[in-house]
């Protein structure tokens, strides 16, 4: 089983709801149920992590307004000030299997790095707070590339926008 306790994040990032469009659609599950489940799995997340900033996203890939209007009203529901929903503006998925290429992964991570700089933690550091490394061995796609922020300085001091584009630089 998982350990909640080993590693506690500032910040839980949920991407869910991109296939739940088609399970909707082909009639195997109603907006209901996702909302139902959703609901359950972040009253479940957040009995883990009780203080920690959950944000809710959906959209990297397409945007289906229904999912999109359930999860945002499961957020709601959820009445809990340090739980956030963040629509992506749809990125260039000419990856593997219609995926977000490279391109398209620094978008959106620039994209969602803009939301989380208007949350509580926005704080100013330099290009020393951090370190963006590049990894291309993903075990099911060898098209993929994946980035890994190391951080320099304690959380408190290095929350602001990241410029993950600079892995291309390096």
């Amino acid at each position: 089983p998982w350990d909640f306790n080993k590693f506690i994040p500032h910040y839980l990032i949920i991407n869910l709801g991109t296939n739940d469009a088609g399970i909707v659609n082909r009639g195997e599950g109603t907006l209901n149920e996702l909302s139902e489940s959703y609901i359950s799995f972040l009253t479940s997340i957040r009995s883990h992590y009780e203080r920690n900033i959950i944000v809710c996203c959906y959209g990297m890939m397409s945007v289906d307004r229904d999912i999109s209007y359930t999860i945002n009203s499961a957020v709601i529901k959820m009445n809990d000030p340090n739980i956030h929903y963040f629509e992506f503006t749809p990125v260039s998925c000419t990856g593997n299997e219609y995926h977000p290429d490279v391109n398209g992964s620094i978008d959106g991570a620039n994209q969602l790095i803009g939301f989380i700089d208007g949350l509580t933690y926005n704080e100013q550091f330099d290009d020393s707070s951090y370190e963006v490394s590049q990894a291309t061995n993903c075990y099911y796609n060898a098209n993929c590339v994946t980035y890994s922020i190391k951080l320099n300085k304690p959380l408190s001091n290095v929350f602001g926008k990241i410029n993950i584009g600079k892995a291309n630089q390096k």
